[in-house]
């Protein structure tokens, strides 16, 4: 998603989707995870949205982030899981 965990290291360019972004802003999912943009590699929270970018190869396609993201699923009511 544009804007988000998106940003290449070196030139700083931002290259995520803005459709993405839209769509994702419209559902507002608890979590939205991807991993296209490798250098932007971490975890944000927008609009009560948990963006998880979970790319494990560096801007060269090496391995470079071998530690897993990890996030608990912890159910607060018989409806609700965050």
């Amino acid at each position: 998603p544009a804007g988000i965990l998106d940003t290449v290291k070196g030139s700083w360019d931002e290259l995520g989707c803005p459709s993405l972004r839209g769509a994702v802003s419209r559902v507002k999912p608890k979590i939205h995870a991807f991993g296209h943009i490798h250098e932007g590699r971490g975890m944000r929270i927008v609009d009560d949205v948990l963006y998880i970018n979970a790319a494990v190869l560096n801007g060269e396609y090496r391995p470079y982030n071998q530690e897993a993201i990890v996030v608990d699923l912890t159910q607060t009511d018989s409806n609700e899981t965050v």
